[in-house]
């Protein structure tokens, strides 16, 4: 008869994980605020674009791209504050719905990979739109 073991967690392997999240997110909000601004602050690109249609679309890519990533940060700040909460202050807590769907939610890796895979997504065409624009 075998039995299930568990593997004990090795949590320098999620402190790395957490390091890699913080940068991604760092580089990916820069780069969705950067880029339009390093744009806006040249007048002669600025005036080149205003006139183009397009540009419209582009701009909304790249805010729309930042606010995935606020919306991911903030969504993750509250549920790690339920499940901190439930597991070191209060723990009748856990008990309670809040704390059964932010715990369930916690678990769920997917929702960071499609949020940051949307991200990229939008500032790639955003990126290459503009570059398309300026580039003859």
């Amino acid at each position: 008869m075998t039995q299930n073991t568990k593997k004990p967690i090795d949590l320098k392997h999620f402190d790395t994980y957490i390091e890699y999240a913080k940068i991604l997110r760092t580089w990916l909000v820069a780069y969705g605020i950067g880029a339009p601004a390093l744009i806006l602050t040249n007048e002669k690109i600025t005036a080149n674009l205003l006139d183009k249609p397009s540009i419209k679309c582009f701009a909304m890519a790249f805010l729309a791209g930042v606010i995935l990533q606020v919306f991911l940060a903030s969504l993750n700040k509250i549920i790690m504050w339920c499940c901190y909460y439930g597991e070191e202050v209060d723990p009748d807590f856990q008990e309670t719905k809040r704390f059964k769907v932010a715990y369930y939610i916690s678990s769920q890796f997917w929702i960071d990979i499609v949020i940051d895979v949307s991200t990229m997504l939008a500032f790639g065409y955003a990126t290459f739109g503009l570059l398309n624009l300026l580039l003859p």
